[in-house]
């Protein structure tokens, strides 16, 4: 599996783009690999690379000034993302300024400009950006608007 930095993209990812996921992952559990088994899926479909964007640092550390104890650290997660069938993971630094994007900056600086992203895979209550403020509802109008799906993921059951 590759790790990218914003730094260093190939210019694979953009010619041939990406189905990807948004999101920290901490422990890596059956509904997160339900969600990457789907990036893994449509992207062997679309015949592009599939793509985990993660961070370095938990999100709240920035937002709370503290994060949650984690399951998994950066490292093992990536290990992780490698055992699951994922092609690259994008890593980034949360900070101040990651923080004040909105989804749609976020979306087009990272994922069509940087990976050339096809379709964004969602789960089911995952939301990312500026105050959470990306979603498959809210950002439909801009995947109409660049050329990308959005697949939301139902939760996953087991047992009922």
């Amino acid at each position: 599996m590759q790790i990218l930095k914003p730094s260093d993209l190939p210019a694979e990812f953009h010619t041939n783009g990406c189905v990807a996921t948004v999101g920290v992952f901490d422990g890596v559990h059956l509904g997160h690999r339900h969600v990457l088994e789907q990036v893994k899926v449509s992207a062997g479909k679309r015949k592009c690379m599939s793509v985990m964007v993660s961070f370095t640092q938990h999100p709240k550390s920035v937002l709370l000034g503290h994060a949650p104890a984690t399951v998994t650290s950066l490292r093992h997660r990536l290990r992780l993302f490698e055992e699951c069938g994922i092609d690259a993971t994008l890593v980034l630094d949360f900070t101040e300024e990651l923080r004040a994007l909105s989804a749609s900056k976020f979306v087009k600086q990272y994922l069509i400009d940087g990976l050339g992203l096809q379709e964004l895979v969602f789960g089911f209550d995952s939301k990312f950006g500026h105050d959470r403020g990306g979603n498959p509802v809210s950002l439909q109008p801009l995947s109409k608007e660049l050329g990308f799906s959005i697949t939301e993921i139902e939760p996953l059951k087991i047992n009922g």
